[in-house]
């Protein structure tokens, strides 16, 4: 028999307006893992990296690791952080000169990651899309749903039942255990701990090494300090 697919609560930020292309120009849709990357195009296909500082070089490898063929960098600031031999693009014009309309946001501020992803879907040609990016040394439950553009880094771990929403970033040796759910554009620090059934809302952090008590819920645009123990529910907006 057939294993049924999850269903997926809506998503507050996939219904806004301003976001209305995502589900048509991401490198993949919703699906039931495990697939080491998440993504209905040819991996052989190059893409760029948006972010050239250290975060961006970190990605850059997970998605080697994944399988893509990364081409280079975006960054409007200069690729300081960038690879040796890897070409530094200051434009999505370039991008678009060089024939590529893929790219991984390896930003790692939630609000101006939402907010390069929304310029560069309305950007023409108006061809991006953003792929997920899964590094094959993360462990993903079977069970558990990663959204598209999101970004899985090495050591970290997805428990069953777990839900992530699009365009996320779980950093190094994070663990998001079983049945929690995250919303889109939230980020998980390195070596923070959401326990069983914990909820993270819209753009919300979650910093390193924090450990989240079963069943919180942090509130929307919310912010969690590294190294904190979190036992009560978060209100938004919480610094």
């Amino acid at each position: 028999m057939t294993k049924p697919t999850p269903t997926r609560p809506r998503r507050e930020v996939l219904a806004k307006k301003a976001h209305g292309l995502l589900a048509y120009q991401v490198c993949g849709e919703w699906q039931e893992l495990p697939s080491r990357v998440q993504s209905n195009l040819p991996l052989v296909d190059p893409l760029v990296v948006l972010g050239a500082q250290g975060h961006g070089d970190v990605v850059g490898e997970s998605a080697e690791a994944a399988g893509y063929s990364v081409r280079g960098f975006l960054d409007t600031r200069g690729c300081t952080g960038a690879p040796e031999g890897r070409r530094c693009y200051s434009s999505l014009d370039e991008v678009a000169n060089d024939g590529i309309f893929r790219i991984v946001a390896a930003v790692g501020h939630n609000e101006m990651r939402e907010r390069f992803v929304t310029e560069i879907l309305a950007s023409p040609p108006k061809k991006w899309k953003f792929c997920t990016v899964i590094d094959p040394r993360a462990r993903i439950s079977p069970s558990a749903v990663v959204g598209p553009g999101s970004i899985v880094l090495a050591g970290s771990v997805i428990a069953a039942g777990a839900d992530v929403g699009a365009f996320s970033l779980i950093n190094h040796n994070a663990v998001v255990d079983h049945n929690c759910t995250l919303g889109d554009f939230v980020s998980v620090g390195p070596g923070a701990v959401l326990c069983g059934n914990v909820r993270v809302d819209y753009r919300s952090h979650v910093g390193a090494g924090a450990v989240v008590r079963s069943r919180v819920v942090i509130g929307r645009d919310s912010v969690v300090g590294a190294g904190s123990t979190v036992v009560t529910d978060v209100p938004h907006s919480e610094l």
